[in-house]
């Protein structure tokens, strides 16, 4: 029997609750569901909800890989499409994931990270989505459960506006299973900030207008193809800002856009990090002269932006939870591109290691010490 939607009040559940009330408050049509830790509660949440629901196509799915082309075809006979997966799940659907941004598939992906094999390992850490950055999908990285209802619905108005997908990232069991506060919103202020799904015409696939897709172009008009991706992404920057503005206004609580600013703008030391270990560095800035910088939209990224914030800061920490074997981390080469010279890299939070306050504060005392060449590892027992 179909389960009723909490809208409207304000409820103790978890991250993975409220990615699933906030796919059905953005009015889904098509989810195709497969089940992996730490995110089998996305869609079993949706099984439940949805069940006898005639207006909403629940399909469980065999794989991943499987999972994802369901989606786009739904995406183009025009239908709003979610799902949601997890580390060896979201690597498994590696291909899929290149197709959908290519193809410019506007649908959601809820990602609730998890560290992937080897060794097998259930803790959280960015490995899975980072890993993905150039796939040509939108990504976005939560630090709290509102945060994570607020973002779906914004994901599912930028991703339709620019024809991207787009990637909601937040933290395997930090996020994924910890329960807090936070406001389901009603249908109706739902229904004022995102409309009914509408792609152009000429989009959509229509058997009353047979067409060949994704055949075999010469080099430059293949070129051309993945330029289009490429303006497409620089436009979703100006959209995300302003969207999230209106979000703001409409639900009345503050929507982060491209990137979150807390602290003193003069300080001579900045932090720059993402999900929650954004959220946790917060606790630093009263007691000290800092600048953090929360990265949440990670693709398209905010090096203007960022680069601007940081004009007065003389030492910048990254703290990624993600790696780059042989190389340097996502968030960091990001930085480093944006920032240059001032950045030390930090890793920190792999596998689902601890990050406290007390490691943040470690991490600015090594700032000094840090090799501007390699990054700084942080392991801390659990």
């Amino acid at each position: 029997m179909k389960k009723e939607l909490p809208e409207g009040r304000t409820v103790v559940a978890t991250g993975n609750e409220a990615a699933a009330y906030a796919a059905l408050l953005s009015r889904v049509q098509v989810i195709p569901a497969y089940p992996i830790t730490p995110q089998t509660v996305v869609v079993e949440r949706l099984a439940e909800m949805t069940a006898g629901d005639e207006h909403i196509i629940y399909k469980n799915m065999e794989s991943e890989h499987a999972m994802l082309g369901y989606a786009s075809r739904a995406s183009k006979l025009g239908m709003r499409v979610f799902t949601a997966t997890s580390s060896q799940g979201l690597l498994y659907a590696d291909e899929q994931l290149h197709r959908i941004g290519r193809e410019r598939i506007p649908m959601v992906i809820a990602v609730a990270n998890r560290s992937v094999a080897a060794p097998l390992n259930l803790g959280p850490d960015l490995n899975d989505s980072m890993s993905k950055r150039d796939c040509g999908c939108l990504q976005f990285y939560c630090s709290n459960v509102q945060e994570i209802l607020d973002t779906i619905i914004l994901g599912f108005k930028v991703a339709e506006k620019v024809l991207l997908p787009a990637m909601i990232n937040y933290e395997g069991f930090i996020l994924s299973h910890a329960a807090s506060g936070f406001e389901i919103p009603s249908q109706a202020t739902v229904d004022r900030f995102l409309p009914a799904f509408s792609p152009p015409k000429e989009w959509i696939i229509d058997p009353d207008r047979p067409r060949s897709y994704s055949q075999i172009p010469a080099a430059p008009a293949y070129a051309r193809f993945q330029l289009e991706v490429e303006r497409a992404m620089n436009r979703a920057r100006e959209v995300i800002e302003k969207e999230a503005r209106e979000f703001s206004k409409i639900f009345g609580r503050e929507k982060v856009g491209l990137l979150e600013i807390t602290g003193n703008r003069n300080a001579k030391i900045g932090m720059v990090a993402v999900g929650s270990i954004g959220d946790t560095a917060k606790c630093l800035v009263k007691n000290n002269d800092l600048l953090l910088m929360r990265i949440h939209t990670f693709r398209p990224f905010p090096a203007t932006e960022l680069r601007r914030a940081l004009k007065n800061v003389k030492k910048i920490a990254v703290i990624d939870r993600a790696t780059s074997f042989g190389g340097t981390a996502p968030l960091a080469a990001e930085v480093i591109a944006a920032a240059g010279p001032r950045v030390r890299g930090f890793i920190a939070g792999i596998g689902g290691c601890n990050v406290t306050e007390t490691t943040l504060e470690n991490i600015i005392r090594k700032l000094d010490t840090a090799k501007p060449d390699r990054p700084t590892w942080i392991i801390e027992e659990n």
